[in-house]
C-alpha cells in the first residue's frame, strides 16, 4: 500500500485520487468486533491506539469460554 503522508493534525493523505484510503476508527473497531454503540474517548490518535492495542472482543469471549469450561 502507499505511504501515508501527514498533511495536518489528524489529517493524512493515503494514496492518490481516492484509490486507496485509511480505515476509519469506526471501521477498525468493527473489524476488532467492538459493539457499534461503544464510545471511544480522546483524540483520533488515541482512538486508533485504543482499538489497535485491544484484544478482539469475540476472540476474548471464545478464549474465556474455553478457559471456563476447563476450570
Amino acid at each position: 500500500s502507499p505511504d501515508m503522508n501527514k498533511i495536518d493534525k489528524d489529517l493524512w493523505e493515503f494514496g492518490k485520487e481516492g484509490i486507496t484510503r485509511r480505515l476509519s476508527w469506526r471501521e477498525a473497531a468493527a473489524i476488532q468486533t467492538f459493539p457499534a454503540d461503544l464510545e471511544f474517548y480522546g483524540d483520533l490518535v488515541s482512538k486508533y491506539k485504543q482499538i489497535g492495542n485491544a484484544v478482539p472482543v469475540k476472540l476474548a469471549e471464545i478464549v474465556a469460554t474455553h478457559l471456563y469450561a476447563l476450570l
